[in-house]
């Protein structure tokens, strides 16, 4: 009897190191997705970046518009919005 208990008990031993082991490679390799996921989710400049609402007023002929536009477009800030805004609904701009 103390022979087969000896035997159970080493047994279970083994079996709980090998349970150990794939649970720590399991949450191993957890830990290197998560790491990999704020990598690409996150760059280092990109940690708080908000969206921004960018407001263009324009009036009538706007002889820099294309190169305002496209200033703004180049910036290496990527989470904005644009919306060109003119007091006059008659603008010759609009038309």
């Amino acid at each position: 009897m103390k022979y087969s208990l000896n035997r159970l008990l080493s047994y279970i031993s083994l079996v709980l190191i090998i349970l150990n082991i794939f649970i720590s490679l399991g949450l191993l390799i957890i830990w290197i997705e998560w790491i990999d996921y704020k990598k690409d989710k996150y760059s280092e400049n990109d940690i708080f970046s908000p969206e921004v609402l960018i407001i263009l007023p324009v009036k009538e002929k706007d002889f820099e518009m294309s190169y305002n536009l496209k200033s703004l477009k180049e910036q290496s800030y990527r989470h904005f919005r644009i919306i060109a805004v003119s007091d006059d609904k008659n603008d010759g701009l609009l038309h």
